[in-house]
Parts: C-alpha cells; sequence; structure tokens
C-alpha cells in the first residue's frame, strides 16, 4: 500500500497501454507528490514503463521492502536516482528488447519491436541497492554511478556505441560485471571496492579503462586496449 494514501498499489498487468504517460515516476502519482521529498514503498514490485519517446523518469529519497524496475523504450532517455534504498533488485532498462509473444508485449504492444540506437543516460548516486541490472542498447550511452552501497552483485551492459560508463565512491559486497560493447567505449572507476570478482569487457574498438584508488578484492579480469 502507499504510504501517502493509503491505496493499494496496482500491478502492471491492471494498466492498460493508453494509461501511460509519457513522464512517469511510479505507478501512482501520489507516491511523489510536490510537497514531499522522500516517498516509503510497502509493496512486493513497483514498476516505471515509458515506451517509445524522449522520457525523463527521477526517483529520489525512495525507501522500500521492494523491488523496482524501470524500462523505457526507444528515444534518448535520462533516469535518474538519487538517495534511495531498494531492499531487493532494482533493474534499469532503456534499451528495451519487447518480444511479442512475451508479458510486456502483451501488456502494451506499443513496445514491441528491436532496440533502436538512441543515447541514454543513467545517473544513480547514494542509497543503498540489494542488486543492480543496468542495461542501455545501443546507442553512445552515459552511465553514472556513484557513493551508492551495493550489498549483492552490479551488472551493467551497454550495448554497441560509444559509451561512457564511471563508478567512483561505490562498494560492491559481491561481483561486478560490465560489459560495454561494441564502439570505442571509457570506463573509469574510482575510490571504489568490489568484494566479489571485477569482470570488464570492452568488446570491439578502441575502449579505454581508467582506475584509480580502488580495492578489487576478488580480482580483477578486464580486456580494455587501454
Amino acid at each position: 500500500r502507499c504510504k501517502n494514501c493509503n491505496q493499494t498499489l496496482r500491478h502492471v498487468s491492471d494498466l492498460r497501454e493508453n494509461e501511460i504517460p509519457r513522464k512517469v515516476y511510479l505507478q501512482i502519482s501520489c507516491l511523489f507528490p510536490a510537497n514531499r521529498n522522500s516517498t516509503k514503498l510497502d509493496a512486493i514490485a513497483v514498476g516505471v514503463y515509458t515506451g517509445n519517446g524522449a522520457d525523463n523518469v527521477t526517483i529520489t529519497g525512495t525507501t522500500g521492502r521492494t523491488s523496482a524496475q524501470v524500462v523505457t523504450g526507444g528515444g534518448s532517455d535520462v533516469v535518474t536516482i538519487r538517495s534511495s534504498s531498494i531492499a531487493n533488485s532494482l533493474v534499469v532498462d532503456t534499451g528495451l528488447r519487447v518480444q511479442p509473444g512475451g508479458l510486456l508485449g502483451r501488456l502494451f504492444p506499443s513496445l514491441v519491436g528491436t532496440s533502436q540506437p538512441d543515447n541514454d543516460t543513467v545517473s544513480i548516486s547514494g542509497g543503498t541497492l540489494t542488486r543492480l541490472t543496468l542495461t542501455t542498447g545501443r546507442g553512445d550511452d552515459t552511465v553514472s554511478l556513484a557513493n551508492v552501497h551495493v550489498t549483492r552483485r552490479v551488472d551493467i551492459a551497454t550495448g554497441g556505441g560509444a559509451d561512457s560508463v564511471t563508478i567512483s565512491n561505490s562498494t560492491i559486497d559481491a561481483a561486478l560485471v560490465a560489459v560495454l560493447g561494441d564502439g570505442e567505449d571509457e570506463l573509469e572507476i574510482i575510490g571504489t571496492t568490489v568484494k566479489g570478482r571485477t569482470t570488464l569487457r570492452g568488446g570491439g574498438g578502441n575502449d579505454t579503462f581508467v582506475a584509480s584508488g580502488n580495492n578489487f578484492r576478488g580480482g580483477i579480469r578486464e580486456d580494455f586496449e587501454a
């Protein structure tokens, strides 16, 4: 239930396609009223599905015993998550590939199709997460993870394009896997502790990896050219 109005949070399967706004925070608008700076979620799962177009999703100061999924379709999208603590998994996917026979394909036919190249920006700063899975798809994407504590593993996949990924001043209690795909990618990790295995793959292209002040306790394997 929503802690602001006590309404039952609606499951994504209860929504029709035409009920999804172009810009959305979460499924019930009162979760983020203008006069509040933070929200507590008490739900099993919360989803944000914006469809195609240049979308802007912002989640700030959110806590709760929940899993969260942010899915945007084609278009140059911006996803910003600040000072939030999500007890279960957080999935951010700005390079959506929806199959016609899948659950999302049946619920939202306009999302069906292949990922198109676009330039997405994802920024996650502050807070504690349990598990993070971040996918941006094709295009020149920018990903930033700063001052975050992740108690389980982190998986980042940016797809083809000249991508830039920065991880700074963060702690990851399990494995870190970053696959940047084809293109001239840049990966920078600064002041970060990774307690599990670190696997970094730049893919095809002239890729650059910069690291400073890190503690890769579980060892590191990377295939960057520079």
